[in-house]
């Protein structure tokens, strides 16, 4: 009985374990000397060190028999990290993003045996209970700064600059990525799908994020036509839309800028920046001869191409970022690696699965932000990919 008790005790506080994880893997402002507000957070964030207290009650539970498998997710980092350190020494030099790759291998490890020790309904589990969780802290957090969102609102500004953020990238970011992790709920019943989309829906207009409402209705196509919704819930649906769109939505827009930041495509800052990057990219993969500049070099080659200081680090295009800073090879590899995922999603019918949809999502999110070792994303990758059989 008493080592029964043991048994359970030590699990269940690596359950608590990872759901801290996991929100400090989405509050990445979060760092041990306290909340990054304004000012640019430590290299050393919160997470970093759960994740080896994490990894060290992994080796305890698994009586150090540790799990590494060679997939795609791990031959794609493996790849990235050797082809850098020779690209560095042919082009631009060292940059210390690698170092976020490396971690990335870190995290693949810790899903790959995680899904070990825990079930996968046990895991999507936990991810839902992080997820409200976070709920309640943003929610009570954009009350505390509302007169921050009003002069925001009152100053015209494309986001709300003056409230502080739990994620690394400002609104734009803390919008994608908690509406990302919606899908974790797209299988569930339709009050705590819709409760989750609407809650994430409403901070995006809140952050004017046109990235995260593109991230939203991308989950709503997966819920509505790849799971077992009922057809009340789509005749719901269809009726709600036609709604919202005729009556609703004109009002809503009309008391926020996110209008303005969709008829803005083309011609704000923010658009203006990424087509500048866009359409430089393949003339400085084309002068790493194809080899590619090494990992987070890619905002660089750009900037010596077109002799001019950028503000940014990234491409806000991943497919471009990985061809740029990893050659042919690394996007190859990389496109291989989505091959295995959706391969493997039509193999087990599982294109309904929450993990599978935020993968999705983040891979065509992609195509308009982030920029590669984004550890949220390598984190649940590794744990669809690595999960064997499904609990019913």
């Amino acid at each position: 009985m008493i080592k029964q008790t043991l048994h359970i005790s030590k699990f269940s506080f690596l359950s608590i374990l990872v759901i801290i994880f996991y929100i400090l893997l989405n509050f990445q402002n979060i760092t041990p000397f306290g909340w990054a507000r304004f000012e640019a957070p430590s290299t050393i964030k919160l997470y970093h060190l759960i994740s080896l207290l994490l990894f060290t009650i992994i080796l305890f539970l698994k009586k150090f028999k540790i799990v590494y498998k060679v997939k795609t997710d791990f031959i794609f980092i493996f790849y990235v990290i050797l082809s850098s350190i020779f690209t560095y020494s042919l082009f631009i030099g060292w940059n210390k993003l690698i170092i976020n790759y490396v971690y990335c291998l870190f995290i693949i490890a810790i899903s790959y045996n995680l899904v070990t020790l825990l079930t996968y309904q046990k895991l999507l589990s936990l991810l839902k209970s992080a997820m409200f969780l976070m709920t309640i802290i943003i929610i009570i957090k954009n009350i505390v700064y509302v007169n921050e969102f009003i002069e925001s609102f009152k100053q015209k500004m494309p986001h709300p600059y003056l409230v502080p953020y739990f994620y690394g990238g400002g609104s734009n970011l803390e919008a994608s990525w908690y509406s990302m992790n919606v899908a974790f709920f797209s299988s569930s019943n339709w009050k705590k799908f819709y409760s989750y989309f609407f809650i994430a829906l409403f901070l995006s207009f809140l952050y004017s994020t046109r990235a995260a409402i593109v991230i939203l209705f991308v989950i709503l196509f997966f819920r509505i036509f790849t799971s077992n919704s009922s057809s009340i819930e789509k005749f719901l649906f269809t009726n709600l839309s036609i709604f919202s769109i005729s009556i609703g939505l004109p009002y809503l827009l009309s008391k926020t800028n996110i209008i303005q930041r969709f008829s803005d495509i083309g011609h704000d800052p923010g658009s203006l920046g990424r087509f500048k990057l866009w359409g430089n990219a393949f003339n400085v993969f084309q002068s790493s001869n194809g080899l590619g500049l090494g990992a987070g070099n890619a905002i660089f080659g750009v900037e010596s191409y077109i002799n001019e200081n950028l503000p940014e680090d990234n491409l806000h295009n991943i497919y471009l970022q990985f061809i740029v800073d990893f050659g042919l090879v690394g996007i190859l590899l990389f496109l291989i690696f989505i091959f295995f995922i959706i391969f493997k999603a039509f193999k087990n019918n599982k294109i309904n699965d929450p993990l599978f949809i935020f993968s999705c999502t983040y891979l065509i999110g992609g195509m308009i932000q982030f920029r590669g070792p984004d550890t949220l994303f390598w984190f649940i990758v590794s744990i669809f990919i690595s999960t064997k059989t499904y609990d019913k």
